[in-house]
């Protein structure tokens, strides 16, 4: 009863989000560019098949290259790095309520290289920005940091931290404030920001 009708020429028509592409025919497209990641969130009602072909079809006129180490191809999910001209890719597509999901991330590593914000191999970093006009304490993994006002908002000057990959609950102080206690999950070779607010943290993978 579940199963999406066949894809029409239309439906698989290119659109742009965030500087990817995505079929015409979709329910959600969320698009997310920072100067060192670009991403791709979508709904599409096709089959994963279809979705399939469309973004094999529209990242090789991108000149990307699929590489077969660690493909997953099966009926419900796939999942395939790609070289892209700008840096590392990763397609991921699932079925949800009927749809597939599209999850599509291209990373630019000489940017975050020359900016500072490339993450140790097999590590995470995390870059605190602190827009407020008072100093923030941050404590984290037995960590305790002090983000000066302002610190991050002009570039990467706020405080840069190394983390073993993983899940971590910490807390965030700004003067005359109780704490706000958060919970961030980071993987290895990703870079998240961390923007400080009146009431608490909103962290965002940059690279």
């Amino acid at each position: 009863a579940n199963a999406p009708a066949p894809a029409s020429a239309e439906d698989l028509e290119a659109e742009e989000s965030g500087g990817l592409p995505v079929p015409k025919r979709h329910t959600m497209s969320e698009g997310t560019t920072t100067p060192f990641r670009r991403d791709l969130k979508a709904s599409v009602p096709l089959s994963l098949t279809d979705v399939l072909g469309f973004y094999r079809s529209e990242l090789g006129k991108r000149s990307w290259k699929e590489e077969s180490k660690g493909a997953v191809i099966a009926a419900d999910k796939a999942v395939i790095a790609y070289a892209s001209p700008e840096g590392p890719a990763v397609l991921k597509l699932g079925r949800k309520d009927g749809e597939t999901t599209v999850e599509l991330a291209m990373k630019n590593p000489d940017a975050a290289v020359k900016a500072g914000m490339m993450p140790k191999p097999g590590q995470a970093k995390l870059a605190f920005v602190n827009p407020n006009e008072v100093e923030a304490v941050v404590t984290i993994n037995k960590q305790t940091i002090k983000v000066i006002a302002g610190g991050g908002t002009k570039g990467p000057d706020g405080q840069l931290l190394d983390l073993p990959p993983g899940k971590y609950k910490f807390s965030i102080k700004l003067a005359g404030k109780p704490a706000s206690n958060e919970e961030l999950e980071v993987g290895a070779d990703e870079t998240w920001g961390v923007l400080i607010g009146p009431a608490g943290a909103l962290p965002m993978q940059v690279y």
